[in-house]
């Protein structure tokens, strides 16, 4: 891949898994049962936040 600075110029690069988290293009890697996990967490932490629209 391209130096950070060249990335805009780069077509055909492309990043998965462990390289994407270095990236910065996603947080974690996982499967289904991590994804429900951290789903589950979220909703715990946001529970009795109010919710403005």
């Amino acid at each position: 891949m391209f130096a950070k600075g060249n990335l805009t110029r780069d077509i055909g690069t492309n990043v998965v898994g462990k390289d994407a988290v270095d990236c910065g293009l996603i947080d974690d890697v996982g499967g289904v049962k991590e994804a429900i996990e951290k789903l589950n967490e979220m909703i715990d932490s946001n529970k009795g936040e109010q919710v403005i629209q």
